[in-house]
């Protein structure tokens, strides 16, 4: 697997700042964030089979635009009737390909993974989570998977 981690500064702009003078106040170091580590809670969330725990992964006014539906998904409802249907499969992913964004309230993990399902079936999509804070703990704000469109684009 690839990876790169970056700071954004277009990202770090979101640090505090004062009503005042606009100049940066306390601590503008991101908070710290081990995006593998969310990712691995979300994977291993996937192998329990339990939508509850997949749904646990998200914020409440998560936005997830999945690989395998026409539609996207808006909160933890409707992000656990997606997960119900894949679920079934007993997916397992691997990320193959990862570049990371940290800033002060956000974490952006894009990259490429690869999905094998208990039939043998494999899907390799590209993704992006969107990570931020939230009552003490980084859940995911933003899902969006895409099937790699190798099949469409051979020269």
């Amino acid at each position: 697997m690839t990876s790169r981690v970056t700071t954004s500064a277009s990202m770090q702009s979101r640090a505090p700042r004062s009503a005042v003078t606009g100049a940066y106040v306390g601590n503008t170091t991101p908070p710290p964030v081990d995006v593998d580590a969310l990712f691995k809670r979300w994977d291993a969330a996937l192998h329990t089979r339990s939508v509850d725990a997949v749904v646990a992964c998200y914020s409440h006014d998560a936005v997830l635009l999945p690989t395998v539906a026409d539609e996207p998904h808006v909160g933890h409802n409707s992000i656990a009737e997606y997960f119900k249907h894949f679920l079934a499969g007993a997916p397992r992913g691997t990320v193959t390909e990862r570049h990371v964004q940290v800033g002060w309230d956000m974490a952006v993990d894009m990259g490429t993974y690869s999905f094998v399902f208990a039939d043998g079936r494999k899907v390799t999509a590209r993704y992006t989570f969107v990570y931020r804070p939230r009552a003490g703990e980084w859940l995911i704000t933003h899902h969006h998977s895409s099937v790699l469109p190798e099949q469409f684009c051979k020269v």
